[in-house]
């Protein structure tokens, strides 16, 4: 895994519990089903547990058809409901965290929510805190800025060490991140990453990095900055 989207987990758990799925509903007269499935437990070299696994979800799409009639108006032909399926693979670390592919695959965090008795909700990123931290120990490359007074009031920048330019700096310093790409060293590894505020977390380089790497960047690092 090099991307995904977080959420973080309130309450405790140390498995997941499939047994109970597919739980089923009904909309609109049509009978809907979610369901977990889980393909791998694991840990990593710091002995923390890691669940692979995939979750989907049934929901209702509503199609109109439609026509052109002999007095050459656009009208609706008919309509119809249909039941498609979205699919999202996730690693979970219990109690703790909940990744998904893309935030499209944000469905997964209420259905494991209800299996585990928690909540799940995406998680924020303190961006300002993170650059306070390592922004002498690292290349910022880009960031992007909102909630900041006068006429610029949001924006992004790329470039080499751009929070530390003579111009541009000035504004990322009274505002609030909600962008970041930072290449920054940890325990001797070197990670060049791209974070959004809003739980966003994609590592380019070491482009193998694999669930394992990515579990541990997120544990030894990411994970302080959840606010």
């Amino acid at each position: 895994m090099q991307s995904g989207i977080i959420g973080s987990v309130n309450g405790e758990f140390e498995d997941i519990d499939t047994t109970t799925f597919p739980s089923v509903r009904n909309e609109d007269g049509l009978e809907l089903r979610s369901t977990l499935s889980i393909s791998e437990t694991g840990t990593n070299q710091s002995g923390t547990k890691i669940i692979h696994g995939t979750a989907a979800d049934q929901e209702i799409l509503d199609e109109e058809r439609k026509t052109i009639n002999s007095k050459g108006e656009v009208v609706i032909d008919s309509q119809n409901k249909n039941i498609i399926t979205r699919t999202t693979s996730f690693i979970c670390v219990p109690g703790e965290y909940v990744v998904v592919d893309s935030s499209s695959g944000q469905f997964a965090f209420d259905i494991i929510g209800s299996a585990t008795g928690t909540m799940i909700e995406r998680a924020e990123f303190n961006l300002n805190a993170l650059i306070g931290d390592y922004k002498d120990n690292t290349e910022i490359w880009m960031g992007g800025f909102t909630g900041r007074e006068g006429s610029a009031e949001s924006g992004v920048a790329y470039g080499r060490e751009v929070l530390s330019d003579s111009e541009i700096g000035v504004v990322f310093e009274d505002s609030d991140l909600n962008q970041l790409g930072i290449e920054l060293e940890h325990r001797g590894d070197v990670y060049n990453i791209r974070m959004s505020r809003g739980g966003y977390l994609e590592v380019y380089e070491p482009n193998d990095l694999g669930a394992m790497g990515y579990v541990r960047l997120l544990n030894e690092v990411i994970e302080n900055y959840v606010r």
